[in-house]
């Protein structure tokens, strides 16, 4: 059987002006395993789930390897996506972990688009997204202790694969530091799987009050830590300053007890800039 690869996906209008005045809209595609990534520009006439199944079967046709799961970022452009999906016989995911994707438009909302004919500025970013106030953490995610850690991007790349987890390649260079927190817990194995349903996202240090929130797929944002300690919030605002040396890249692993050699769950995040 060939090997399947996992699509992230974006179609949606973007800060430029056709010469009608209208919005022009951008396809964006990247292919995890391969690297490969796509783009193709549509008229807003033709924006709709006839023209995106016709793109996404030309791109299918032209990739060494051919999606079975497709990630989308954008509630709004659910139905599309999905009517689209379903005439490929593709499987779509609304998710925050849309890494690829997201950076890469991030990438082009700060670089590309300023500099083409009909920019405009927008008052706030194209791809931002709104996500849900931080609530009490559900009981499956109570760990016995955490640590705050880190590796280097050569060791984070070389990791084994585990049980239960979502490794991507975000493009670092191999000596970068990447923080990252491990949850311990006789339980590891449930609060694994359990946290593979809810696709892990990022974590972000709040200070007022000062808490360790962690985000998931569906822009649920759950309290992980109280930090009342001086002690703890220095290290959790350490966390979030090793962020910026990392471009945001992080990890979530989930082992049995500190002695584990191989964690249950590794989970590459990121947290936009």
């Amino acid at each position: 059987m060939a090997q399947m690869d996992t699509w992230e996906l974006d179609f949606f209008s973007r800060p430029l002006l056709d010469e009608e005045g209208k919005r022009i809209w951008e396809l964006l595609v990247c292919a995890r395993q391969t690297g490969a990534c796509y783009q193709v520009v549509c008229s807003a006439k033709e924006a709709n789930s006839g023209w995106l199944t016709a793109q996404l079967q030309t791109l299918i046709a032209q990739a060494p390897q051919a999606p079975a799961l497709v990630y989308f970022f954008r509630p709004i452009m659910t139905g599309m996506i999905e009517r689209s999906c379903k005439q490929l016989d593709l499987e779509p995911r609304l998710s925050l972990r849309s890494f690829r994707v997201r950076r890469w438009l991030q990438e082009r909302e700060r670089t590309i688009y300023p500099q083409m004919a009909g920019y405009q500025a927008p008052q706030t970013s194209p791809s931002a997204l709104e996500t849900i106030n931080p609530q009490p953490l559900p009981d499956m995610l109570r760990g016995d202790q955490w640590a705050l850690v880190s590796l280097s991007a050569h060791d984070l790349a070389a990791s084994p694969p585990v049980q239960f987890g979502d490794q991507i390649a975000l493009d670092l260079t191999p000596r970068t530091r990447v923080p990252g927190l491990v949850i311990f817990s006789t339980r590891a194995l449930a609060m694994s799987a359990w946290l593979q349903g809810v696709d892990p996202v990022a974590l972000r240090y709040q200070p007022d009050p000062a808490h360790l929130i962690l985000e998931v797929g569906n822009g649920e944002q759950w309290i992980l830590a109280r930090l009342r300690q001086a002690g703890l919030q220095q290290e959790a605002q350490g966390f979030a300053q090793s962020l910026q040396g990392s471009d945001g890249v992080h990890f979530l692993a989930i082992q049995i007890s500190p002695q584990s050699e191989v964690p249950t769950g590794f989970w590459t995040l990121w947290a936009a800039p």
